[in-house]
């Protein structure tokens, strides 16, 4: 989410948001979340109280829940249907899932057992 100051004047801001820097934690084999994430668009991270300058963009990535079981074990017809729908990137279904998928979005089962053996 990000929010652009429409009057172009420099706004205060304050509060506590958790998991910034400790993600949540994955559980039976699941991966940690991601870290939340509150900063300028300039690149400057924010803590505490901090003042927006006039015309900055605000950025705050929200945190990621923590996975629940081994992604390995998770049936590839599922990946790919989360891959299709955006859920679950390209880069994540081979190195996170072990999932190997045709150029057509089906899964390669073949591919795919190879992958998850090793």
């Amino acid at each position: 989410m990000s929010n652009k100051s429409q009057k172009r004047i420099a706004v205060d801001i304050g509060g506590t948001v958790d998991r910034i820097k400790y993600p949540a934690l994955g559980c039976i084999g699941g991966h940690d979340g991601a870290c939340g994430h509150l900063a300028l668009a300039s690149g400057k991270l924010l803590k505490g109280k901090q003042q927006i300058p006039a015309g900055e963009t605000l950025v705050f990535q929200t945190p990621g829940g923590g996975g629940y079981g081994d992604p390995r074990k998770r049936k590839p017809q599922l990946v790919a249907r989360d891959n299709a729908a955006g859920l679950i990137g390209k880069d994540s279904l081979k190195r996170v899932y072990g999932v190997v998928l045709k150029p057509n979005g089906s899964v390669d089962l073949q591919a795919t057992r190879q992958e998850r053996r090793r």
